[in-house]
């Protein structure tokens, strides 16, 4: 299974842009890491990205999952201080992760 990532262009011309920079930062982060099994383990894999970042093509995480997960754990601790340790920090909410062949991993790690 698989998402098809496309920049919102109904938004703004602002987020559009940006949107097209992050499938870029995403194809490139995981191009250039994932021969690293500690950061394949923590990013969800990219499939395919068009020229110019206007298709990206992710396998498909289920965040559903990770957010019921995250609703049910003791409110200390930091859950994701393994990806921060590795530099995959920033906008930690919830939804931005999922569960991935039975581990977590980061859907949206594009800078």
């Amino acid at each position: 299974i698989i998402v098809i990532k496309v920049p919102n262009f109904s938004y703004s011309w602002e987020h559009f842009l940006k949107g097209i920079i992050a499938n870029i930062s995403e194809s490139n982060t995981w191009k250039y890491n994932s021969h690293i099994s500690e950061i394949r383990n923590i990013l969800c894999p990219v499939i395919w990205t068009s020229w110019g970042g206007w298709i990206l093509i992710m396998k498909k995480a289920d965040v559903k999952k990770h957010i019921d997960y995250v609703r049910n754990l003791p409110k200390e601790g930091n859950i994701y201080s393994k990806w921060e340790v590795l530099g995959f920090n920033g906008d930690n909410k919830a939804d931005n992760y999922g569960f991935y062949e039975n581990r977590i991993v980061k859907i949206d790690y594009g800078q």
